[in-house]
């Protein structure tokens, strides 16, 4: 939207319901459906449940919020605009306190886990429902520029990933106790290490 018209708030793009039978109109048409008055501005795409009914969002000063069906909805278009179920704060910058969560949150496949990093050295893990941390792992030495993403292997352990800026090192933790099982670095040698996004194969792979 252009700069004047924007107001802070989330919007779902759904198909129109209206159709002009004596006009002709085409009932293709997409129409915009406030979602929330979150007041927290972002900078990430909305982070959707595989199942359609969890939505999460990432805004300043580190902070998440979780929309959840309270109420027997079916979808996230269903829940009733206003206030996130839950709210929770980040680490957040020493640097610059305001700066907002700038890399998009990876959900697992149940909807049961959110991870996400916030504007400081940490990584955590969210249960979805009650919006508490399940775990966490801080690392006063760098920072991350790319998404935390979660590899859920059929008959091993599901991963997450995260690529650290300054230092060039891939972590790979345990997605559901959040122990570190390797670090590797990169090879990079001068700061910043890391600066592009990084991609995980079908098989788990990085």
């Amino acid at each position: 939207r252009e700069q004047d018209e924007r107001d802070g708030r989330v919007y779902a793009l759904l198909p129109s319901q209206q159709y002009d039978a004596l006009g002709g109109q085409s009932n293709q048409a997409f129409e915009f459906k406030p979602f929330s008055d979150w007041p927290w501005p972002t900078v990430i795409r909305p982070t959707i449940s595989l199942d359609g009914t969890k939505l999460f969002m990432g805004g300043m000063e580190s902070l998440v919020a979780g929309w959840i069906p309270r109420n027997g909805e079916t979808s996230v278009t269903d829940l009733i605009a206003g206030e996130p179920a839950w709210e929770l704060a980040l680490q957040k910058s020493d640097m610059n306190p305001f700066k907002p969560i700038s890399n998009p949150m990876s959900i697992s496949s149940d909807g049961r886990r959110l991870y996400a990093v916030g504007g400081g050295v940490q990584i955590m893990c969210i249960d979805t429902e009650s919006g508490t941390s399940l775990w966490s792992e801080d690392d006063e030495f760098t920072s991350f520029v790319a998404p935390p993403l979660l590899a859920e292997r059929e008959g091993a352990t599901s991963v997450i990933y995260s690529a650290e800026y300054t230092s060039g090192n891939i972590r790979q933790n345990d997605a559901t106790s959040g122990a570190r099982l390797w670090t590797y670095n990169c090879g990079a040698n001068s700061c910043p290490s890391i600066e592009a996004d990084f991609s995980v194969s079908g098989s788990g792979n990085f």
